[in-house]
């Protein structure tokens, strides 16, 4: 517990009459909303701003600050200990609201002529792994992934994911490959596979140095360009923001990926005191590496995707498109 949280602890205590604690060397006011307050009823904001609610300047503020809470989940944290002087508990948020992301369900067009980015989420050889891809036609993100997972292993993690594993391999969303580990050659061939089955050259493939590398020297020794994208905060936390964004604004279009769709629903974000955010495996009880992935290819997609057209003819009829 923090020092101030030991001492606002205290002080309740002293306002307790149920409580016998007292202490006259303290001069205790606490201004805050009680718990069961809803913090949208304006006749509560008074209880933690005594002055501020009392003028029409000042419950504008509050109303403007309440706004960008709901709109923005890294600011409801600030809103809340700051505005409604309320403890926060310091868990992470969850990242994405489901009813807007389930909103933006629809088809996929073909991939041809649009420009393509292909992220890499390569964990642990033993766990999933995820392709993630990201096509951009005037103005609008249209998201998919494709998972891997050691077949040897599949009815294990089944037990401990609780989730069916089997049933999206049947649909088409996930490859079982043989043995205790992820064949890294087999996420090459389906990536390789995916290219030409859509015809398309992905713009970017971009993968995260510490597990990936070896797979983006393969791909990119077949003329495919690779970039790195370094997982730290300062690098992922816009793109992390942006398509959250881009799914409010109904500019995400998914395919009702099952897959996609319970990853993103494992999603937390971590944030740091700038409110930089990025999506955190380490506290994600369940896994969410396809949305990692395709967060990997959409960093690369908000900045260059829209601007970036391809010339089918140019990239089928060159020496460089050959595998």
């Amino acid at each position: 517990e923090r020092p101030c949280f030991r001492e606002y602890q205290y002080t309740s205590k002293i306002l307790d009459p149920d409580i016998d604690t007292e202490n006259d060397d303290y001069f205790v006011m606490i201004c805050e909303l009680d718990p069961e307050d809803d913090i949208k009823d304006e006749s509560n904001w008074i209880k933690a701003n005594p002055i501020v609610a009392t003028y029409p300047e000042g419950m504008e503020s509050l109303r403007a600050a309440l706004k960008v809470a709901l709109e923005v989940p890294e600011k409801m944290r600030s809103f809340l200990t700051k505005n409604m002087n309320r403890w926060v508990d310091q868990k992470d948020n969850g990242y994405m609201n489901m009813t807007k992301w389930r909103a933006c369900s629809g088809d996929i067009p073909d991939l041809q002529g649009m420009s393509v980015y292909l992220g890499l989420d390569l964990s642990m050889t033993t766990d999933l792994t995820s392709v993630g891809y990201v096509a951009v036609q005037e103005g609008f993100y249209y998201v998919g992934q494709h998972s891997f997972m050691p077949e040897a292993r599949a009815k294990e993690k089944m037990a401990t994911d609780k989730v069916l594993y089997d049933l999206w391999k049947e649909m088409g969303y996930i490859t079982y490959t043989a043995g205790e580990a992820v064949d890294y050659q087999r996420v090459e061939q389906w990536i390789i596979e995916f290219i030409h089955k859509h015809r398309f050259r992905p713009q970017e493939i971009v993968y995260d140095k510490w597990n990936a590398l070896h797979l983006a020297q393969r791909l990119e020794s077949k003329g495919l360009t690779t970039v790195e994208m370094p997982q730290r905060i300062n690098h992922l936390s816009l793109p992390t923001k942006s398509f959250r964004e881009n799914v409010y604004e109904g500019k995400v279009i998914h395919g009702d990926d099952p897959v996609l769709t319970w990853a993103i629903n494992n999603a937390i974000t971590k944030i740091d005191p700038q409110e930089n955010i990025m999506l955190d495996k380490a506290k994600s009880k369940q896994r969410i590496d396809p949305i990692a992935a395709v967060i990997n290819a959409y960093a690369r997609a908000m900045y260059f995707g829209n601007s970036g057209r391809v010339d089918l003819n140019e990239h089928f009829g060159s020496g460089n498109f050959s595998f």
